[in-house]
């Protein structure tokens, strides 16, 4: 609907490789035993964020020869600022259904029809908008774009390992696990 909107007309599938692959999410080698005291920190919606941040969109991927404002993701994938990307234009979309369901849903009285129903656009708003990464790293999906996808996940790669370094700068953290969006830190045992 989207390319409707802008006069474009979608490419056709390609149907790519099945073995086809890219560097994606950073996983921390797992702590092993029982940890106490762990705080989970979740980075809300990365991926989509990042999409807007860099523009990631194919068609607004350019080369080293493009004179205008781009952003760079860490694999080089270099997008133009000048003009909003289809993907960004449907995450920015997304993130606002998502945002509007949620405020729905905190005003609505608890345990109310409108709650309810309030909670239920929200979830699937919420997912609608963590599944947009997801299509552009399908091999079988008309837009999947490697680079693209790439570099959304090369940036959430960055944004976790910096998160974990800071973290394990800190005199009282010690972040004993984290993958693609999020890290979870052992606090020390009379922090109760």
């Amino acid at each position: 609907r989207k390319l409707h909107e802008w006069g474009k007309v979608a490419p056709t599938a390609s149907g790519g490789n099945s073995w086809d692959s890219y560097d994606g999410a950073f996983v921390v080698d797992a702590y092993t035993g029982v940890a106490e005291n762990v705080l989970g920190m979740d980075l809300a919606s990365l991926y989509p964020y990042t999409m807007a941040q860099l523009n990631a969109s194919p068609e607004c991927r350019v080369d080293e020869s493009f004179e205008g404002p781009v952003a760079r993701a860490p694999n080089g994938a270099r997008f133009r600022l000048d003009r909003e990307g289809l993907f960004t234009s449907l995450v920015n979309d997304a993130i606002g259904l998502k945002s509007d369901y949620k405020v729905e849903k905190l005003e609505a009285a608890a345990g109310s029809a409108e709650e309810k129903l309030a909670s239920i656009r929200y979830a699937v708003s919420k997912t609608i908008t963590n599944s947009l990464y997801g299509t552009i790293g399908w091999t079988r999906f008309f837009l999947y774009d490697e680079p693209t996808a790439e570099a959304v996940t090369t940036m959430g790669q960055v944004v976790i390992k910096q998160t974990q370094e800071f973290l394990n700068s800190q005199p009282n953290a010690d972040a004993i696990y984290g993958d693609t969006d999020s890290n979870y830190v052992r606090l020390p045992p009379d922090w109760n």
